[in-house]
Order: structure tokens, then sequence, then C-alpha cells
């Protein structure tokens, strides 16, 4: 939500200025970013844990493995 609010009022805000925007995609641009996005989110949530969690043995680095 962070990245794709401000992109998505920017492409808004520069194509009612220009006048020269594509209205189709701009109604599916968040839905692209949402797709792209969570599995980036996913991931760096997955490396993060596995990071925190080396500290305390395999067995958890495996379980959150596992549920990923």
């Amino acid at each position: 939500m962070i990245a794709v609010v401000p992109t998505y009022l920017a492409a808004a805000i520069l194509g009612t200025l220009t006048r020269n925007w594509n209205m189709p995609l701009l109604m599916i641009a968040p839905w692209i970013m949402f797709i792209a996005g969570v599995p980036m989110l996913g991931l760096t949530t997955l490396m993060t844990a596995l990071r925190r969690s080396a500290k305390g043995g395999l067995i958890y680095t495996a379980a959150v493995g596992s549920v990923y």
C-alpha cells in the first residue's frame, strides 16, 4: 500500500493534467502493483523469519520454511 497509492496518484494526476491517459490501464495498474508486491513482501518476511530463527535452532527454521 505504501508504494501503490503514491504511484497510482502520481499516474492519475499526470494523466489528468496532460489529458493523455489510458483509463483501462490506469484501472488495472493497482492490481498489477499488488500482484508484483505480494511475492516480494512474502519473500522479505520469510527471509527475516529465517534470519531471526537461525539463532533459535534448526527446528524453527524448518517450521517457518514448511509453513511458507
